[in-house]
């Protein structure tokens, strides 16, 4: 049996690397915050779950703040 993807799988959670619901802080019509552990190139994901958030109230997501100390920090905008 080989073990190389069990152990690739435990290296890569260890790192954030797995699929995981974002930690969001703060989502209303108006605007999304989402606390993130993965990469900034990683955009795209969190994009996604603001424009499902902001859709609730008929809306799109855009990216109007990104910033970075432990965890990124994600600010959308929920727009017409």
């Amino acid at each position: 049996m080989n073990k190389s993807p069990f152990i690739l799988a435990a290296v890569l959670s260890l790192f954030g690397c797995t699929t995981s619901k974002p930690d969001v802080p703060a989502a209303s019509a108006t605007a999304v915050i989402i606390r993130s552990a993965a990469s900034d190139k990683e955009i795209e994901n969190e994009l996604a779950f603001a424009e499902s958030e902001c859709k609730k109230s008929g809306k799109s997501a855009i990216a109007i703040s990104v910033s970075s100390t432990n965890k990124i920090k994600y600010i959308f905008e929920c727009v017409k």
